[in-house]
């Protein structure tokens, strides 16, 4: 099978991920097409997601147990690229890199599990689209 124009176009245009872990506790993932930055995802490890316990609790009823932490601190999608779905790309590119490192079930909650608000609207409907995928309560979600 030879490579054609069409295909080469489709791999320029398909989002590029660069992620990099600082301190080993903290994943930043950036997002490029065509060399263009579109956004950025910034996770944090923790030990408990302190404003959120009663979403961990409740999935950990529905049988999601999970002993790693970690919260969202920060994501920003470029206006011009806003509701394309490049946040939730975001997301699931970073929940790959985490349960590459975790090597186990982990939690993950929104910024507002840390520190109690701060949650925008926009990513509050990632958050609502990511629960279609994964097992969720609340602001938080369940990776294997």
């Amino acid at each position: 099978m030879s490579i054609t124009a069409e295909m080469i176009e489709l791999l320029e245009s398909a989002p590029k991920f660069r992620a990099s872990w600082v301190q080993g506790t903290q994943l930043r993932v950036r997002m490029r097409i065509e060399g263009e930055a579109v956004g950025h995802i910034v996770i944090d490890t923790r030990h408990r997601l302190q404003d959120c316990e009663a979403d961990v609790e409740a999935l950990k009823k529905t049988g999601h147990e999970a002993k790693v932490f970690y919260t969202v601190q920060n994501t920003a999608i470029n206006a011009e690229h806003r509701n394309k779905g490049y946040g939730k790309a975001l997301y699931e590119f970073a929940f790959r890199a985490l349960s590459k490192k975790a090597k186990e079930p982990f939690y993950v909650g929104a910024y507002a599990c840390h520190m109690g608000s701060g949650t925008s609207p926009d990513a509050k409907r990632v958050w609502q689209s990511l629960a279609k995928k994964y097992p969720s309560s609340g602001m938080v979600v369940y990776v294997e």
